[in-house]
């Protein structure tokens, strides 16, 4: 376990994790700037590897789209759950 750690980079270890979702409630309501706000998160986690249009990034590597997904979590208080996760590409 400790050789897991050692694995891990240090900036990876202190990033926000993915907590479970609270029970399912409709009453979730996304800011209104949510757009701005998964713009610049993309931006900031995909750096120079965006396609010209960021809505077309692709989330096949599991590291940044984990990161992507852990920090609009924090920020909006909402998490994708579990058995959605493979429905985003």
């Amino acid at each position: 376990e400790v050789e897991a750690d050692r694995a891990v980079p240090e900036k990876e270890r202190s990033e926000p994790s993915l907590i479970c979702p609270p029970p399912r409630s409709r009453s979730y309501l996304p800011p209104k700037d949510l757009q701005s706000c998964l713009e610049s998160h993309v931006r900031e986690v995909f750096g120079p590897s965006l396609p010209e249009d960021w809505q077309q990034t692709p989330l096949q590597e599991n590291r940044l789209k984990h990161r992507l997904l852990a920090r609009l979590a924090a920020e909006l208080g909402h998490a994708v759950p579990n058995s959605q996760l493979h429905r985003m590409r």
